[in-house]
């Protein structure tokens, strides 16, 4: 099993590196059942086992998941049953419309090549897609269409340092990403009119390596509160250059603040229930239900009761770990700023800077002692080394 999971990583680890080439789970995890795939702008070849055929613009494929196989029926004919299918563009400009129709789903706009998969689940649909035309994507889902564009800059190199970095993340399932927060948010093709491919052709290739030239854990999230984390305060691992960082200009920014209210005795039987909390202390029960911390951390009160603020976040599916407690009237109310993990860069705090700082001057006040280069420099080390 070990051999055959080092052949598909080098497989699409030398895929990615021959022609910059990706393979990228779309709608994954939907346990698609039935498509309708449309082309768009030209001439695709469909090439499945016995079957090579072109569709043009106009034309459709409706595939639909049967016992053991799928369907493929077309606009003027039926292509029978399949396990495997590819659908090749022949230029590099042309697009592919996916629209899910069980279950349903939004359509979707994508360049490169599809392959289609038959899983006992579902479809497995894979995005076959040159890495620029990806990051474009992702930058375009992650941040919108109206920033400027020293920010999508800012935002296209940490995507594509993401991307390289975390090349083999589902290498065990015959791709290289998926496309949801899992990895990056990849709805297609970025055909939205903005300064995204303007940044990134002035970006082209620029990734964020450390000291030894290695990808750099790009991690970023929507809004800080006030101050990033440190590495190890949200995840188990220290990485020095993912430290925490004071940054007030996220501030008033739409995803600042937040509130979850609940009954306080809803919220110390959580705490007795999950953490075994002395509840029935009438000191410790009063500090749990009036906690302000004076700088954001790790744990919840102290760390002697071993209540980490991250198992609170996503147990009560709050919006971050930055976050105090007021108690009144029998109601417990948490009253937060941030959204996300609070680790790497600051995407609204990075936003408000980017109307007066340099995208290199922005990375690197988020990621500390990290170096901008081209990837196809760090190919080249990494061949001679």
């Amino acid at each position: 099993m070990k051999f055959y999971i080092c052949l598909i990583s080098v497989f699409l680890t030398h895929l990615l590196w021959a022609d910059d080439t990706l393979l990228i789970s779309i709608y994954n995890r939907s346990s698609l059942q039935q498509v309708l795939i449309n082309p768009d702008g030209a001439v695709y070849t469909v090439e499945g086992k016995d079957l090579n055929v072109s569709i043009a613009p106009g034309d459709w494929l409706r595939i639909t998941k049967k016992e053991g196989a799928f369907h493929v029926q077309g606009a003027k004919q039926d292509f029978g049953l399949h396990r495997t299918l590819r659908i090749r563009a022949s230029v590099s400009s042309s697009l592919l419309k996916v629209l899910p129709e069980n279950p349903k789903k939004l359509e979707q706009w994508y360049g490169g090549n599809i392959r289609v998969e038959y899983t006992l689940k579902g479809l497995k649909l894979l995005n076959e897609v040159a890495l620029e035309e990806y990051v474009a994507g992702v930058v375009q889902a992650e941040s919108g269409v109206d920033q400027n564009k020293e920010y999508y800059k800012v935002q296209g190199i940490i995507c594509r340092t993401f991307a390289l970095s975390n090349i083999n993340k589902h290498i065990t399932e015959g791709f290289n990403l998926c496309d949801q927060t899992h990895c990056q948010v990849y709805h297609g093709k970025a055909r939205a009119k903005s300064y995204i491919h303007e940044a990134l052709g002035e970006t082209q290739g620029k990734v964020l390596v450390d000291s030894n030239l290695r990808f750099i854990e790009a991690v970023f999230h929507s809004n800080c509160g006030g101050q990033t984390l440190n590495s190890e305060d949200y995840w188990r691992g220290s990485i020095n250059y993912l430290r925490s960082k004071l940054d007030s200009l996220c501030e008033n920014m739409p995803h600042w603040s937040w509130t979850f209210a609940l009954e306080s005795d809803q919220w110390l039987g959580y705490l007795k229930q999950k953490f075994n909390f002395p509840i029935h202390d009438t000191i410790h029960a009063y500090n749990a239900k009036n906690w302000h911390p004076q700088y954001r951390g790790k744990w919840f009160l102290n760390p002697g009761f071993r209540i980490p603020v991250r198992t609170i976040r996503e147990d009560w599916r709050l919006r971050s770990t930055n976050f105090s407690v007021v108690e009144k009237d029998g109601i417990v109310t948490i009253i937060g700023t941030g959204f996300g993990h609070g680790v790497g860069l600051c995407q609204e705090g990075a936003m408000a800077r980017s109307d007066k700082e340099s995208f290199s001057d922005i990375l690197h006040f988020y990621y500390e002692n990290v170096y901008i280069v081209d990837k196809n420099r760090v190919a080249f080390y990494k061949k001679y080394k």
